[in-house]
């Protein structure tokens, strides 16, 4: 129930705590944890509410946040001191910590064997009901040959957690002929096994402009 979930979240605010209605139905979907999760929102839009809302509510749950750029795990360790949700900065050789609701952790080092062995030990020793997996900038995966690399085993992390696990990705750069390689490439579930939400990806404040050459004095 929708309604009854945003209720027990936010109290009796009147207010909306939501930026649009994409960024509030991705959450919703993420915290239902029924379906894997795909959410297109513009930058801005408020993307990182999707993975901290869920964390912040849900004790039993660990979330794997994997990052391919380096700027944009200093912006989520910013955003998760800020709200004081525990977190781990996964480093090759880690044991996953007790206390963590999040694991940050690159795009190589995720797909490597120390991690889904340090993955494996959390799951069968601290007996966590469920694992999420979140991809950030996961266009990226699509189209950057290094990060394409690395998801080859990206299917090989549903079956770590004896329960399985949920897959999101977030970007603000899949238009919709993308979706299909997106779930092929993040071993997404088919058809209406995903949930997508998403907003334009049409961005009219960007353009080109083509200039001739100037030649040289």
């Amino acid at each position: 129930d929708k309604g009854k979930t945003e209720s027990e979240l936010w109290g009796d605010r009147t207010e909306s705590p939501w930026t649009c209605e994409a960024q509030r139905d991705a959450t919703m979907a993420v915290l239902r944890n029924r379906q894997d999760v795909v959410a297109v929102l513009p930058t801005g839009c408020g993307k990182s509410m999707v993975v901290l809302v869920a964390a912040a509510v849900e004790r039993d749950l660990l979330t794997i946040l994997v990052i391919p750029l380096n700027a944009v795990r200093e912006n989520w360790k910013r955003s998760l001191l800020r709200t004081r949700i525990a977190f781990q900065e996964y480093r090759r050789g880690d044991e996953i910590r007790h206390d963590a609701r999040i694991v940050l952790v690159s795009g190589d080092n995720a797909m490597s064997d120390p991690f889904f062995s340090a993955l494996s030990l959390a799951d069968h020793v601290q007996g966590r009901d469920h694992v999420r997996f979140v991809f950030d900038e996961c266009h990226l995966f699509l189209i950057q040959e290094d990060f394409r690399r690395g998801l080859r085993q990206a299917g090989l992390v549903r079956g770590i957690p004896e329960k399985g696990a949920q897959m999101v990705g977030l970007s603000a750069t899949v238009p919709p002929k993308m979706e299909g390689p997106l779930r092929e490439a993040l071993r997404l579930e088919a058809g209406r096994k995903t949930f997508v939400a998403r907003t334009t990806t049409n961005r009219p404040e960007l353009f080109y402009r083509i200039s001739k050459p100037v030649a040289s004095v």
